[in-house]
């Protein structure tokens, strides 16, 4: 029996169509690519408002990757959790909340809020889900990876000429 993913209410259908959506994959990496410009932008020594603007920011981000996920769920149900870059979308954003949460709140807690904020790195990550939709560059890296013995061998070769 062949499941489907797809759902059946108008709702529903409308947000499994809008996640499933090719256009809406692109606005989501060109947000996690905006998201990786504004992170790297972070540095020590800033003043106060450039801070207030990195954390505004970076809480724009983190509703924006919240609303995705809600979108996803609400369209895909149970299956959203089928795909393990949906799991991983899934637990960045729970981090990120915990992150937000652990910094508003200044009591003495176990876990130090800059661990939870290091969790916003695994962002950067997300950028990979291009290389899931683009095969040709798939296929590019897959024979770099596989070609990667054979240039070592020659880079050592070259080495020994060389010197």
């Amino acid at each position: 029996a062949v499941v489907s993913t797809q759902s059946t209410g108008k709702f529903m259908k409308f947000c499994y169509d809008m996640s499933e959506n090719q256009k809406f994959e692109v606005i989501i990496t060109i947000i996690i690519l905006l998201n990786m410009v504004q992170m790297s932008m972070e540095h020590d020594n800033a003043g106060v408002e450039f801070n207030d603007a990195m954390v505004i920011a970076n809480l724009v981000f983190t509703v924006i990757y919240t609303l995705e996920a809600i979108l996803k769920i609400i369209g895909t149900r149970k299956f959203y959790f089928y795909k393990s870059w949906n799991i991983f979308d899934f637990v960045i954003v729970v981090f990120a909340w915990l992150g937000i949460l652990m910094d508003k709140i200044t009591v003495n807690t176990v876990i130090d809020p800059s661990i939870l904020r290091s969790f916003r790195v695994f962002r950067v990550a997300r950028i990979l889900r291009i290389i899931q939709m683009a095969k040709g560059i798939r296929r590019l890296l897959y024979t770099l990876i596989c070609s990667l013995p054979a240039l070592i061998n020659i880079g050592t070769l070259l080495l020994l000429i060389i010197y």
